[in-house]
């Protein structure tokens, strides 16, 4: 089989509202562009609404990114980059559906999924993709090999981060939310009490990495994923129904499910489940894995269970029962994770592959993100210019040495050409 790949669809990345010149070709750089179809979408709006926000001749605030990373390789590039204003599922749509193209058909390699964030323009082009009678869309035919799907794929990072945030929001923060399951309370307030009562003055504390930064959220610390898994984690439901009675059993049993959610997709070495003595962070091995059935059965069951109990709990408006679960972006995008992963964990193994670990960094999202941050510890300005960004990405990918080094061993050279002139004279023209 030829080495998988995937298209990753990172979201929008901040920049500075600035025009620069090339000094070499005089092309101005930093005003939206979205490609010929993109753009003339954006000028059909403009004409429509008269307005010029999404207009091609409006300064860009964002750059849009796609990042192609490997399955069965260490292949990370990124393969084009849009200036933009705003993207809709509009403009998302060509712009994506013409990379996997070049993907399929110039560079032969094998589309299995796209993975973006919940943002609404994200979820709204995974559901361009219905058909008649679909309610639920976590895949869609591939047009170039209609042997093959192509999945859908909800960042789990930002999942996990969601659901942190709206169970912080339960009883405490802004209030927004009072989660509640079985009769009982899922609050953030018994998170503070095991943190005020049994961590914060104890020398002999039962959660080691709990510290008043996880308690205390802001809009900084809303945004660290570490944060979020550490507080959603084994340790400190145990530490709950240890210490406290029977009214926090929701809430520990909310935090298991959560934690045992990001352990079967946190799995980055075959050795670490042993290590760690956690069955969870085994490699898998078998398409009928238990805990493949369990993300796509008893996890999304338990969810379900929650909003029948509801649904049945009396007298609500619609708001006061939405407040008592996780928000419906947040639900939906566990549903399409839990699907969409568990059926390309199996296809890589019916296709023969020995183990397959799901790392939060192939699997899942964030390869643009981790590129930025790289840059911003190398003093580089948080809020570049869009050309300030194009450099980001060409000195961290093109500049690493051992990049054709090591690819020249694994990946057909033609393919590594063949994806750099396909980027700039394909997509670009």
């Amino acid at each position: 089989m030829t080495t998988a790949q995937f298209l990753n669809l990172e979201r929008d990345q901040n920049i500075q509202l600035v025009i620069i010149e090339y000094h070499n070709t005089g092309e101005l750089v930093g005003y939206v562009d979205l490609g010929s179809v993109g753009n003339q979408l954006c000028e059909l709006e403009r004409v429509l609404k008269r307005k010029t926000r999404c207009s091609s001749d409006g300064v860009a605030k964002f750059v849009l990114v796609l990042m192609v990373r490997g399955v069965t390789s260490d292949l990370k590039f990124p393969f084009a980059a849009f200036s933009t204003a705003g993207v809709t599922a509009d403009f998302l749509y060509p712009i994506v559906w013409k990379a996997i193209s070049i993907l399929e058909v110039t560079v032969k390699v094998k589309v299995l999924f796209c993975t973006c964030d919940g943002a609404s323009a994200n979820r709204r082009f995974f559901k361009l993709h219905a058909r008649e009678g679909d309610n639920f869309i976590h895949k869609t035919i591939n047009p170039h090999d209609t042997t093959r799907e192509i999945f859908f794929i909800s960042d789990v990072p930002h999942l996990l981060k969601t659901a942190r945030n709206c169970f912080s929001n339960s009883y405490s923060h802004s209030k927004s939310r009072t989660l509640w399951n079985a009769g009982k309370d899922i609050s953030w307030m018994h998170i503070v009490k095991l943190f005020e009562e049994h961590c914060d003055q104890n020398h002999y504390t039962p959660c080691p990495k709990l510290t008043r930064g996880h308690i205390d959220l802001n809009a900084f610390s809303k945004m660290k994923v570490r944060l979020a898994a550490q507080v959603l984690s084994e340790t400190v439901a145990n530490s709950l129904e240890m210490l406290f009675d029977d009214s926090v059993s929701e809430t520990v049993t909310f935090i298991r499910m959560m934690n045992k959610f990001f352990d079967c997709l946190n799995v980055r070495s075959p050795y670490e489940g042993r290590n760690k003595r956690n069955p969870n962070l085994d490699a898998y091995t078998r398409p009928d894995d238990d805990r493949l059935e369990w993300l796509t059965k008893d996890f999304l069951q338990y969810f379900e269970d929650w909003k029948r109990t509801i649904e049945e709990r009396g007298d609500f408006t619609d708001a006061e029962k939405a407040s008592m679960q996780l928000s419906h972006q947040t639900l939906l995008g566990l549903k399409i994770s839990a699907h969409s992963i568990t059926a390309c964990v199996k296809f890589m193994l019916q296709k023969g592959s020995q183990y397959i670990l799901v790392v939060l960094g192939v699997y899942i999202g964030g390869s643009t993100e981790c590129t930025f941050s790289q840059g911003q510890r190398s003093r580089v300005n948080a809020f570049p210019t869009c050309v300030g960004r194009a450099r980001i990405l060409h000195v961290f990918y093109a500049g690493n040495c051992s990049f054709l080094n090591y690819y020249s061993d694994h990946i057909p050279l033609s393919v590594v050409c063949t994806l750099f002139l396909s980027c700039f004279l394909n997509l670009f023209s």
